[in-house]
């Protein structure tokens, strides 16, 4: 059956055996790490300067 042809997502998933499920987290639930002292220095000289950029 060409692509034209589908008008649904329900007729793509008879004609295909495609099985939704929803509700699950695609990425699991991570722990928050505290960043280290070169990434938070980085990001204060990288704001300052696109501050004085704008």
């Amino acid at each position: 059956m060409p692509y034209s042809q589908f008008n649904t997502i329900s007729q793509i998933k008879d004609t295909f055996g495609i099985k939704t499920v929803e509700g699950l987290r695609f990425i699991p639930q991570l722990e928050p790490i505290t960043p280290s002292n070169t990434l938070i220095d980085y990001l204060n000289l990288s704001l300052t300067l696109a501050a004085a950029g704008s």
